[in-house]
């Protein structure tokens, strides 16, 4: 009968972790979801100021507008970029700072965005 009792009491056990484990995993996932509700929200506030919509990008997506100025969210800065008819906020880098007012393109990539400055000739560039 003890053994019975050990192998539920373990048994249990197992379930109570594995439950922990779930719960901890969309803990995290909400985490997760929050730096996007706060750009979101930012991008509320910035498209009520500057009276354009925002527009989301993502990896691999060129990124062509006018660098207006450097936003603070949460701790992370962020890049306003205007468009013709939109804005979109891409991670920020120092180099931008030097070009606030002027033209700017890239692409974003996984780890922020590969920048050009001023007006290029010719084709997109490779690499």
């Amino acid at each position: 009968m003890a053994a019975i009792s050990g192998r539920c009491h373990r048994s249990v056990g197992a379930t109570m972790a594995a439950l922990k484990a779930v719960g901890l995993a969309f803990a995290l996932l909400a985490i997760a979801g929050l730096p996007g509700q706060r750009t979101m929200r930012l991008a509320g506030q910035l498209s009520d100021e500057l009276g354009l919509p925002y527009a989301s990008l993502s990896r691999g997506q060129p990124v062509d507008g006018i660098y207006r100025r450097t936003v603070v969210l949460a701790g992370d800065k962020l890049a306003l970029v205007e468009r013709s008819r939109d804005f979109t906020l891409v991670p920020w880098r120092a180099v931008l700072d030097r070009h606030i007012g002027q033209p700017v393109s890239g692409i974003i990539s996984g780890d922020g965005v590969t920048w050009n400055f001023g007006r290029q000739r010719g084709g997109p560039q490779v690499g």
